[in-house]
């Protein structure tokens, strides 16, 4: 379980205001956790009312996400892409270990209802396996009106970071 920032380095993010008086903007944030054998890359999504992460499954699903990116188009043109992201987590709390999962989806693409303005969609769910009704919705940060030229640069220093030429 994560319980704080202080060890991570930050590889990519990327910054809106929901609503211009909250103190805390929403952001999806790349970020690298060192463990025993090196790096463990997360997605930490956050929003004015709090945050999560959900770690990536492997390096390719990095460059996934830093291609989804980078496929975003400048121009108005039609496109979506989506990533899927899960977690297990096992809960010692009250009657004994039980095992609670994360899964989530972002979504990058041009909204054609919306005359293809581009748009970045988290979204996740917590449920317990093998209990019926134990689901509950998590964390949504929408981001409405993407900055492309700023998500293209943060997604090409991503690469950078994971070592791939751009």
């Amino acid at each position: 379980m994560i319980t704080g920032v202080a060890d991570f380095e930050e590889v990519f993010g990327y910054a809106w205001r929901d609503d211009p008086t909250a103190k805390t903007p929403s952001a999806l944030v790349v970020v690298r956790e060192p463990v025993e054998a090196g790096w463990r890359r997360l997605l930490w999504a956050v929003t004015p009312h709090g945050s999560e992460f959900v770690p990536f499954e492997d390096g390719a699903h990095v460059r996934e996400f830093a291609q989804a990116m980078l496929d975003l188009p400048t121009a108005a043109a039609p496109y979506r892409r989506e990533l899927g992201f899960s977690e297990g987590e096992t809960e010692t709390e009250g009657a004994g270990p039980s095992e609670e999962l994360c899964e989530a989806d972002l979504a990058a693409g041009r909204d054609e209802a919306r005359g293809l303005r581009p748009y970045l969609v988290y979204r996740s769910c917590y449920w317990i396996p093998d209990t019926p009704g134990s689901s509950a919705l998590g964390l949504e940060a929408s981001c409405r009106n993407v900055d492309v030229d700023r998500l293209h640069t943060e997604a090409r220093a991503l690469l950078v970071a994971l070592g791939d030429v751009v």
